[in-house]
């Protein structure tokens, strides 16, 4: 979202004095033979970096400090007359710069007092007297005064950043102002919420009335509308069309009515009818107990003994944005909300963050706040509010003893009966404050403070409760509504199917809605396809709608996406050169739809630039153009992921392959022409993961980038980039050096160091970047070059100067650009160079400026310090030398340099182990304290990922140096955590090959530091490692069964060893690992030995919690105990705790781990004898799985191999041989093991031969699938199955326990 800058406003004011400055620094530089120029001009560029450092940090130059500072009218003030005075005193420095003094006279000496300054500090700061009065008696020349006075400004634009980032409104009124006047408000509050605490609801009621005086004092003074007096709602518990068109009088009373006499906000009369459609279901039944926060009094308990009432289901619509951008065409426009001029408005998503920031809907719903009144436009920092101050446990440390304490009270107690010296007030608050710290565990509520309806997932929680709030902040700013206005949909799911859900606001009228379900429906339908059979579709429709609805299918299908849309980050290169011939090539290759072309060539040679000037020409022919990092899986899963965040497909942190899926859908789905753009590609896997499923049919154009020449075989078409020659890159550099009309003799010189540094694209951009800034000529840079060749020994004899020769002869490819960026490098401050060598052992694509730019204590990072103005000079000769790249990352500002130079870098630092070891050190530090650590509890948290996935490849980027360096590299423990930490990240979101590649090195880290064995973070390595082991097979059964048995070892020796009673933590952890054993054991077929610890775990969950508190844990226990009872033959005792284990994880709304508690419930099935039952099921589960896992995930190929096997035992060869086809032809993009591989390949050789088809073919599947079996059967061959002759049951065996091994009948009578 971006406003429009006007005359009068922050912004525009920024731009002017950024000019100034900028103007006046410039002229400094020309004008050094001036000796006071001199010296000021590295004050001048430190005043320049200081503003922008302002800008950045307030975003004042986008507008948003002028729309953050709309309620505090003091502040808005005080920093304009700031700004204008240092515009004033700027140009009064240029003038003494040009020689013109600006009051006729040659003094030019007047000092300014900062009246402003004084202003704002007044306003703001509880310094009395401050003031910006400088003394001119000093001596110093007039040019030194003014900078100086510009000096002071800034300290005072800057000290106030804190305010400007979280302005307090200058609310004047007192209570005695509203008392009474919200009585409308709390009116409607009370009908909707009967059961919410009378201090929640006159907390809404308030800031609602303020909220609505606050958009009428926005409105244009000239604006005169008319008044309306706002209808009251009927809020009863049904919904009949008579009762929706009625108007409850009793509701609102007439005075109470004429509280809104005085509505005139731009139109925003509260309208609200009867009319609007219900998607809510039935009320539930609150059935737990709650606890609150020590501390903080409970807003309301509610009645746990009565069912909760339904909510009201009349429903408040978001408005279009006004004309012309009502169909959301990015035109500029007035918010009706705010009265800012507003671009870039071209999705649903964009729309609504810019309204309920307007309207700040969010506040704090616990009783005891000392914020109660402060509101959020941001739905996250409500949500971090309410985490940080009412839900995080706080707990007091007594490290001498090592004993926690639940309350300060207790704490107090403690240090006056064990340390009695410590007992005099201040001393114990002194400890107090140092020994707070906050406990691991929050202390989520379980029902909504409003409604009271239960919840037992808390992101679902804060979304339903997130919900009422929008919807009451849209009662004081509801917008008078013509009629068959349509109305934007921001539902978003509450619970799980058959909950209630929240108030959300709706799409469109009553008879749009029905359109919109029929249009779901077909979504659906064309989602799942015919995986689905017709005799479970009525049965499962409801669910899949809901799965789909949550997931936003729905939006594929609706003008809610108004085109053309790109998640481009690369700007229009106006330097481009060259390439039409290419370029033209490239597009008759993608004329056709459903084509992929790859750009190959060496690195630097423009590949990815080339890509990006081909989007921008040709962008009038695709209504989509996205663009994937596809270097990593973490920078392709994520860059994929924005697709559908762009499309307004998801809100929020959803899970990662769920969010894939959804892009992948849509384009599969959307008849629009797109382009897809894999940039950097290292392995082809990943293009044939992320693509489309039916891409060669859709509408869709795909270009893949890389260096590896080989995929262009893989593909149609493909495009070779070459060097340019000597003519065409004299011309390219000559071009970024923007010589539009050359001297001969320079062109002849450029031709020259064209030939000189190969004709690379990347080297020429390097030589022009270091012309700019050191102002060399290019006869003085060639004879660098020339001398620099000769001391490596590139050059063969001294007279060896001809370009020819050199690029005939002795051109390399790493020789040039080691020369070029040698010499470039030399240039630099030692400021400028360290960041650069940081920059290169990060993931260069995209680093984000706020992770290098903190207060760093580190002695090594000080220069990196945001109070460092420095900072912003070193990036700016970076920047200007085309070292590094500056792109828009979601929502700040990221760094980027070439990989050919990042390469270089680290050969550079290699060469020395002590730069080597503090450069990999700087970075570390920079990434570790960016990504958030794990859950103290192995819990996964699905809220945090769309953050990690972001920061990801920067970890990964740190592992591969230090996998490269060998020994050269000392590793630590803190370099270990952060592996660990983004491994279980990585195994969350489903990325298992990454998870294992990130904790093997962290492993072998701790290795290398001579960490202790009984380490607890290797306990984690061990548990997580074996974790991901369990999809696999047979072939790593063993090193998980090893592993988890070291897992447990640690913890039960850390527990015992323990001073004190363990902690529910460390409880939470021993006991993790105890189960995680017995899962290894159960691979085993020992269930005898499992059952005893599963009671002993069921014990101790007992002491925890009910299954409504904890229902993760009495998952697994039901689950896992089913299997036990499975094994025992008690059939009806299985299926009722899987049963169990299925229904408490849909609570804690892990939907891919509640579909393989359901997958295995349907092999129960199977051995019990109910096939129909079982192949039911099995189908349920594939047709869920499609939308939650994807087409092409290890999960989903498992569940088509089920059916299939299911069919081959019904006699339905043909059916089990399509699906048996389905999972293969799609298991190299899925991480399937070799075992499940092996096993649909010897079934599917069993239903061809059955079928008498395509022999040749059974004979290869059987062959290689017997060649599988004969290598792993005897990492684990049972006594009971050396003499079993049936191959079915071998295979079986092979696989997992969970989700995998009990497909078939036969194994489970032989290991019973």
């Amino acid at each position: 979202m971006s406003f429009v800058n006007v005359d009068g406003s922050i912004a525009y004011t920024l731009r002017v004095c950024q000019q100034t400055l900028v103007r006046l620094y410039d002229h400094l530089e020309h004008s050094l033979q001036d000796v006071d120029h001199i010296s000021e001009l590295p004050r001048c560029g430190d005043t320049v970096g200081r503003l922008s450092m302002w800008d950045s940090e307030t975003g004042a130059g986008l507008g948003r400090l002028d729309h953050g500072l709309r309620k505090s009218s003091l502040l808005r003030e005080g920093t304009e007359e700031l700004l204008q005075e240092l515009s004033t005193i700027g140009d009064e420095a240029l003038s003494l710069v040009q020689g013109v003094n600006q009051d006729g006279t040659d003094d030019g000496s007047k000092a300014h007092e900062c009246s402003a300054a004084t202003n704002l500090d007044d306003s703001t700061s509880s310094e009395p007297g401050s003031s910006l009065s400088l003394s001119s008696t000093d001596g110093s020349s007039p040019l030194h005064q003014k900078i100086t006075e510009m000096h002071d400004i800034l300290d005072c634009l800057l000290r106030q950043v804190p305010a400007l980032q979280d302005p307090a409104p200058h609310d004047t009124r007192t209570k005695d102002d509203y008392e009474g006047a919200y009585s409308v408000d709390l009116s409607h509050l009370k009908s909707k919420y009967p059961k919410a605490s009378e201090e929640l609801l006159n907390r809404l009621a308030v800031a609602n009335w303020k909220r609505r005086r606050q958009l009428m004092s926005l409105k244009a003074p000239n604006e005169e509308k008319e008044i309306a007096v706002e209808p009251a709602l009927n809020i009863g518990n049904s919904a009949t069309s008579e009762d929706n068109d009625s108007i409850n009088s009793d509701t609102v009373s007439e005075a109470e009515a004429s509280q809104y006499s005085n509505i005139n906000s731009t139109g925003l009369q509260s309208q609200l009818t009867g009319e609007w459609t219900t998607f809510s279901g039935n009320g539930s039944t609150m059935g737990t107990a709650i606890t609150s926060m020590s501390g903080d009094p409970p807003l309301k308990m509610p009645n746990l003994d009565q069912p909760v009432e339904r909510v009201d289901a009349h429903r408040l619509r978001l408005p279009r944005p006004p004309k012309p951008n009502s169909m959301l065409e990015g035109k500029q426009f007035n918010c009706p909300y705010c009265s800012f001029e507003l671009v870039e408005v071209a999705t649903l998503a964009t729309w609504k963050e810019h309204v309920m920031g307007d309207l700040e809907p969010y506040l704090c719903t616990y009783g005891g706040c000392l914020r109660p009144a402060k509101t959020y436009g941001i739905r996250s920092d409500w949500i971090q509010h309410e985490i940080d101050v009412h839900q995080t446990q706080k707990v007091w440390l007594c490290r001498p003893c090592d004993k926690e304490f639940a309350s300060r009270r207790t704490f107090d107690s403690h240090m006056r009966e064990k340390h009695s010296e410590f007992t005099r007030k201040p001393q114990l608050d002194a400890f107090a404050e140092i020994c707070q710290k906050t406990s691991g565990k929050l202390q989520d509520r379980t029902w909504c403070p409003l409604c009271l309806q239960e919840h037992h997932n808390g992101n679902r929680l804060r979304r339903h409760l997130a919900d009422h709030l929008e919807q009451i902040a849209l009662f004081a700013a509801r917008p008078a509504r013509p009629e068959n206005d349509d109305d934007l949909d921001l539902m978003e799911d509450s619970g799980s199917d058959g909950e209630n859900r929240a108030e959300s606001v709706m799409l469109d009228t009553q008879e749009d809605s029905r359109t919109q379900i029929e249009t779901r429906k077909a979504a659906v339908r064309k989602y799942v396809g015919d995986q689905v059979d017709p005799k479970i579709k009525d049965n499962s429709q409801a669910s899949l709608e809901a799965t789909a609805a949550s997931q936003g299918l729905a939006f594929s299908q609706n003008s809610n996406v108004r085109f053309p849309v790109t998640t481009i980050v690369h700007p229009p290169n106006e330097s481009f050169y060259g390439r039409d011939q290419d370029i033209q090539k490239l597009h008759k290759s993608l004329s056709i739809p459903g084509e992929i072309c790859v750009i190959h060539g060496v690195g630097g040679i423009g590949k990815t630039l080339t890509a990006v000037e081909y989007a921008y020409r040709y962008k009038g022919e695709y209504d989509c153009v996205f663009w994937l990092q596809a270097d990593t899986t973490p920078g392709l899963s994520e860059s994929y992921g924005d697709i559908a965040h762009t499309l307004g497909l998801v809100e929020g942190n959803e899970d990662q392959a769920q969010v894939v899926e959804l892009s992948r859908h849509w384009l599969d789905s959307i008849e629009r022409r797109w382009l897809l753009i894999f940039d950097n590609v290292e392995d082809w896997d990943h293009v044939v993961q992320y693509l489309p499923q039916d891409f060669h049919h859709s509408h869709g154009s795909v270009i893949v980038t890389t260096q590896i020449s080989s995929f262009a075989t893989r593909v149609n078409h493909n495009l070779l980039l070459e060097t340019f020659g000597e003519e065409d890159g004299s011309c390219m550099l000559l071009q970024y050096l923007d010589r539009r009309d050359p001297r001969s003799d320079e062109r002849a010189v450029a031709q020259e160091i064209s030939g000189l540094v190969g004709g690379l694209p990347v080297a020429l951009s390097h030589v022009a970047g270091l012309a700019a800034y050191s102002e060399c000529t290019l006869s003085e840079l060639l004879e660098i070059f020339k001398q620099r060749r000769r001391h490596t020994g590139a050059a063969t004899t001294e007279d060896d100067d001809l370009p020819a020769s050199f690029r005939q002869a002795s051109y390399s490819y790493d020789e040039t650009l080691a020369m070029v960026w040698n010499v470039t490098l030399r240039e630099l401050s030692g400021d400028a160079r360290d960041l650069i060598y940081i920059l290169a052992y990060l993931n260069c694509e995209a680093i984000p400026e706020s992770m290098l730019c903190d207060v760093h204590t580190e002695s090594f990072l000080e220069f990196l310090d945001c109070r460092e103005m420095i900072r912003q000079r070193m990036k700016r000769s970076l920047v200007k030398r085309r070292l590094i790249q500056e792109k828009k990352g979601e929502g700040e500002l990221c760094l980027s340099l070439h990989r050919s130079l990042q390469r270089s870098i680290r050969e550079t630092a290699a060469k020395d182990e002590t730069i080597l070891q503090k450069v990999f050190n700087q970075a570390l530090i920079l990434v570790r304290k960016a990504f958030p650590a794990s859950s103290p509890i192995q819990v996964p948290d699905p809220s945090s990922w769309r953050g990690h996935q972001r920061l990801l490849p920067h970890v990964m980027s740190l592992q591969s140096a230090f996998v490269e360096a060998k020994s050269a590299i000392r590793g630590s423990k803190k370099f270990a955590g952060l592996l660990s930490d983004a491994g279980v990240n990585q195994w969350a979101c489903g990325f298992t090959r990454d998870g294992l590649l990130l904790l093997t090195t962290a492993e072998r880290v701790l290795d290398s530091v001579h960490t202790d064995m009984s380490n607890l973070m290797r306990a984690d390595i061990h548990s997580f490692i074996a974790l991901m082991h369990d999809n696999t097979g047979i072939s790593t059964r063993a090193e998980s069964l090893r592993r988890r048995e070291v897992a447990l070892d640690i913890r039960k020796k850390h527990t015992e060893s323990l001073p004190h009673q363990a902690s529910q933590v460390e409880e939470t952890l021993l006991y993790n690992s105890w189960l995680d054993y017995a899962i290894s054991l159960l691979q085993y077929n020992r269930y005898q030995e499992v059952e005893p610890i599963l009671e002993k775990c069921l014990e101790k969950y007992r002491e925890w919690g009910s299954p409504d508190e904890i229902p993760y844990e009495y998952a697994k226990y039901g689950h896992k105990m089913g299997l036990i009872r499975m094994y025992q033959g008690r059939y009806e005792e299985a299926l009722v705790l899987c049963k169990q284990g299925v229904q408490h994880m849909e609570k804690t709304g892990n939907d891919s781990l509640m579909l393989r508690f359901k997958f295995d419930l349907a092999c129960i099935y199977l051995q019990k004898g109910d096939i129909e039952q079982s192949l039911a099921v099995h189908k349920q589960v594939l047709s869920q799985r499609i939308p939650v896992c994807g087409k092409v995930n290890e999960n989903t190929l498992q569940s088509y191999y089920a059916i299939g096997a299911l069919e081959e035992i019904r006699g339905n060869f043909a059916e089990a041989e399509k699906h048996f086809w389905h999972a293969l032809d799609r298991r190299r993009a899925a991480f399937w093991s070799i075992e499940a591989v092996a096993r649909t390949q010897y079934h599917l050789a069993v239903v061809l031969r059955a079928q008498a088809k395509d022999l040749e073919r059974a004979t290869k599947n059987y062959d290689e699938a017997k060649a599988t079996l004969a290598r792993y059967l005897p990492l684990d061959c049972p006594d009971k199955l050396k003499d079993v002759k049936d191959e079915a049951v071998l295979f079986d065996h092979m696989l997992t326990v969970y989700g995998a091994r009990f497909t078939g009948k036969g194994l489970l009578e032989i290991m019973r």
